[in-house]
C-alpha cells in the first residue's frame, strides 16, 4: 500500500472523492450521469412476494386446481376417443360432468341411466315428447288441452315474423331444441333484426349433435312464438320441474330467475327441502304453492306409462297452470349433483 501511495498520489483521493460524490474519477456530468436512486422494482415484483409468504394451499383449492389441470387433459383425450365411437367419446365428458367413471351399459345413478337412454334405449315417443309443437297434441291427448299456451306464430320461415302484429310481450322458442329461447318483455327495445338472425342460426343447427340426443335429428325445425307468461312479482313465472320415476313423483325443482341469476331449489314430492344443488346454486325456500297438488295429478297423467320423465309446469298466480314442456334426458347426463353424488345413486335406484 505504501507502494501504490507513491507511485499514485491522487488514486486514493480520486476515489474517496467519487465515493463522497458518486462520480467517477475524471468524468464529466455529460459523459457519466450523475448517481440516482435505482428504479422502482416492477409491478411484478410485489406479486412474487406475496406468492412466496402467502398461506400453503388448502385442501380443497389442491383439489379444485387438481381438477383443473386433469380437465386439460380431459379435453384431449376426449378428442381421441371421438375416434373411438359415441360410446367412448361420452364417458370421458361424463367423467368431466360428474367427477366418477360411469357405467353407461349397465348404469346405477341417474346420470349414467340418462346416458344409457341417449345411447342405448331410447324412450318411446321421444321424438314428438321432445319437439315443443308436437307435444301440445300429446297433451291435449291426456286431457290438458286448458294448460297449453297461447300460440301466437309458428314458421320455419323467420323473415315471416311480422312484429307489428305481435303484442308488446312475447316468448320465441325453436321447436326442435332445449334452451334455445327469447323472452321479448318490449318489443320496442328489441331489435328485430337481431331475433330474425338469431331464428335462423337455430334453424341451421341440429341441437342434438353435440350431446348425442340423437332423437332430435327426427323432429322438424321450426320456429314458435307464444304469450308471454308473467307472474307479477318476478316478471318470469318460476319453473316447476317435477321428475316423474314409473308415473309417481319423487322430485321437484324449482328454478328462480332463469334468465338473469339463475339458482334453483330442491324439494321432495311433499314439498320438503333436500340437502343437495344440481348445476346452479342453491335458491331460497319458498311457501307450499296453492296450486302444487294439482300440479303433481297433471305431472302424473302426462308421465303416466314412462319410466322416468320430466315434467315442467309454469303457476303464475290466481290458480292458473300452463305447460312448459317434456324432457327425457334432463341435462343429457352431465348435470353434476353436489356436494357429492349420493344423491344422484338415490336417483337412480328409483328409475
Amino acid at each position: 500500500m505504501k507502494r501504490v501511495s507513491t507511485r499514485f498520489p491522487n488514486l486514493l483521493q480520486s476515489f474517496s472523492a467519487h465515493k463522497a460524490t458518486g462520480k467517477l474519477p475524471g468524468a464529466t456530468n455529460s459523459a457519466w450521469p450523475e448517481a440516482r436512486e435505482p428504479d422502482p422494482l416492477p409491478a411484478r415484483a410485489p406479486v412474487l412476494k406475496l406468492r412466496k409468504n402467502r398461506p400453503p394451499f388448502r385442501g380443497a383449492d389442491m383439489l379444485e386446481a387438481l381438477r383443473a389441470k386433469v380437465w386439460v387433459v380431459l379435453h384431449w383425450v376426449r378428442k381421441v376417443a371421438a375416434l373411438f365411437g359415441p360410446v367412448a367419446e361420452e364417458r370421458v365428458v361424463f367423467y368431466q360432468a360428474n367427477w366418477y367413471f360411469p357405467h353407461l351399459r349397465h348404469p346405477r345413478t341417474f346420470n349414467e341411466k340418462v346416458c344409457h337412454r341417449k345411447l342405448f334405449r331410447p324412450a318411446p315417443m321421444s321424438e314428438i315428447l321432445a319437439d315443443k309443437y308436437a307435444v301440445r297434441e300429446y297433451v291435449s291427448r291426456r286431457g290438458y288441452p286448458e294448460i297449453l299456451n297461447e300460440i301466437l306464430l309458428l314458421t320455419d320461415n323467420p323473415e315471416e315474423i311480422n312484429f307489428d302484429k305481435l303484442p308488446r310481450q312475447f316468448a320465441v322458442k325453436a321447436t326442435h331444441g332445449s334452451g334455445w329461447n327469447i323472452l321479448v318483455r318490449d318489443k320496442g327495445n328489441v331489435s328485430q333484426r337481431e331475433v330474425i338472425d338469431q331464428c335462423r342460426l337455430w334453424l341451421a343447427k341440429s341441437y342434438g349433435a353435440s350431446h348425442r340426443e340423437f332423437y332430435y335429428h327426427k323432429i322438424k325445425p321450426a320456429i314458435l312464438i307464444e304469450r308471454f307468461l308473467s307472474d307479477g312479482r318476478r316478471g318470469v313465472p318460476l319453473d316447476y320441474k317435477f321428475h316423474m320415476f314409473h308415473g309417481k313423483c319423487r322430485l321437484i325443482m324449482v328454478d328462480y330467475d332463469r334468465f338473469s341469476c339463475h339458482t334453483r331449489t330442491i324439494y321432495n314430492e311433499r314439498w320438503e327441502p333436500l340437502p343437495f344443488r344440481i348445476k346452479y346454486p342453491q335458491g331460497v325456500v319458498e311457501c307450499r304453492p296453492a296450486t302444487l297438488e294439482s300440479m303433481l295429478e297433471i305431472s302424473e297423467v302426462l308421465a303416466r306409462g314412462m319410466d322416468f320423465a320430466r315434467i315442467d309446469l309454469y303457476s303464475p298466480g290466481e290458480g292458473r297452470i300452463f305447460f312448459g314442456e317434456i324432457t327425457l334426458t334432463p341435462g343429457a347426463g352431465f348435470a353434476r349433483f353436489l356436494p357429492n353424488p349420493e344423491w344422484d345413486h338415490r336417483l337412480g335406484s328409483l328409475w
